[in-house]
């Protein structure tokens, strides 16, 4: 069943040192086409969702994990892929997208069906928007992340393997992407209260935990404020920061840091955790020093509070004059019978619980960043639309190195809420 809550982005790549320009004039006109042609791009998905008819279509669409595309061609400016069929360059098809996906995502057939669908629906003009930006020489790639994680791409390539692995990016999740966030979002204040336990230590769940973590600040943006309180007998800050600090890629390396120091040991002294998390929001408002808008806190933790550390009330008394926080909490391990506590505190605060299994670490990924869902749903209904860029990051597959895009949310218009 389609529902007009299916908020997915669409993005125009651009390769950051292309977009140099002679003059302000020439990058402000550079600037506006590739807003242009998002906005076509934008058009195109958003009329697909009314006009295609799934039950009666069937869509076949290349995987970018195949070995072979419908259309293919050596392109040396797409880098190297290795046994992809070109003594150099790389395996593209600039007529025909891909779609990449994985089991790990939890989408459902549907799902991948509706993608591959829309992608087809607008092929020509994808075709078409491609041909008018390599005219002006500095696009590489239209995209699209739907709200399930599955990605389209244009032109089709074939995606790197994980040599290690090999396997073909399965953890690969467009919407933890700096894309997708950005275009889902909007700024936003994110701290993770994370639960460093001596428990922690079964399972190996410290170190899923600090993956998952990483992979959480990987996604956030120039536009979000950031912290991280570490908690087990007592809270803990880095360096005892008392203010969240922006998102900007070398403060996020700086925690990541922090977050490899993390060993466990001691009590589940989860209410102090929450007091050191509220004072960093408080005294970072006091001195203007956040988004500005949304706030999230994101526990993570493997078991209830000690003694009398329960965060209850002391959440309740808060969203009296916070009506503007989001809890998220998430419960790490496979005894539900744990949880109990962690369910109750969330019936009481409003907060949305996840539960992750032991060894689930794409799980607890995407129970961590379940917040952007939320901020989607807000867009999708207070009819948020605009552009926005992102920050620079690195391309998967890695190709170009520093990149950034142009990005719009896409709304399912079929029907209202």
């Amino acid at each position: 069943i389609r529902d007009r809550c299916a908020l997915a982005t669409c993005v125009l790549h651009v390769l950051v040192v292309a977009a140099l320009a002679a003059t302000r004039e020439d990058l402000d006109a550079a600037l506006d086409h590739k807003e242009d042609a998002v906005r076509d791009f934008k058009a195109s998905l958003e009329s697909a969702a009314r006009d295609i008819n799934l039950y009666n279509s069937t869509c076949e669409m290349y995987s970018a994990c195949s070995a072979e595309l419908r259309d293919p061609f050596c392109n040396f400016n797409y880098g190297n892929t290795r046994g992809c069929g070109c003594n150099e360059g790389r395996t593209i098809d600039a007529r025909n997208s891909v779609i990449k996906t994985s089991p790990k995502l939890g989408a459902s057939s549907y799902s991948v069906k509706r993608t591959a669908c829309e992608a087809n629906h607008i092929n020509a003009n994808l075709t078409s928007l491609y041909d008018s930006m390599i005219e002006l020489g500095d696009a590489k790639w239209l995209f699209y992340g739907s709200k399930d994680g599955v990605l389209i791409n244009f032109p089709g390539i074939v995606w790197d393997e994980d040599i290690a692995e090999d396997t073909c990016g399965t953890t690969y999740d467009a919407r933890i992407r700096p894309w997708h966030m950005t275009g889902a979002t909007g700024p936003k204040n994110v701290i993770l209260i994370l639960d460093t336990s001596g428990s922690m230590s079964t399972y190996n769940r410290i170190d899923v935990l600090k993956r998952a973590a990483k992979a959480v600040l990987d996604a956030t943006t120039f536009a979000d404020f950031i912290g991280i309180v570490e908690f087990n007998n007592d809270a803990r800050t880095y360096e005892d920061l008392t203010t969240l600090a922006r998102a900007m890629p070398e403060f996020k390396e700086i925690l990541f840091g922090f977050i490899d120091g993390f060993s466990p040991g001691g009590s589940t002294n989860m209410l102090d955790g929450f007091k050191r998390a509220f004072k960093l929001v408080d005294d970072s408002n006091e001195k203007n020093y956040g988004a500005g808008c949304h706030t999230t806190y994101v526990l993570v933790t493997d078991g209830e509070w000690a003694g009398e550390g329960n965060p209850t009330s002391t959440i309740v008394d808060r969203q009296i004059t916070h009506s503007d926080e989001h809890f998220f909490v998430v419960g790490l391990g496979d005894d539900k019978e744990v949880f109990v506590g962690l369910k109750d505190l969330s019936c009481k605060t409003g907060a949305i619980y996840t539960q992750t299994n032991d060894g689930d670490e794409s799980g607890l990924q995407r129970a961590m960043i379940s917040f952007y869902k939320y901020y989607a749903l807000f867009k999708t209904l207070n009819k948020v639309e605009g552009y926005s860029w992102s920050e620079p990051y690195e391309s998967i597959p890695s190709i170009w190195g520093p990149m950034t895009t142009v990005v719009a949310p896409v709304y399912d218009k079929s029907r209202e809420p």
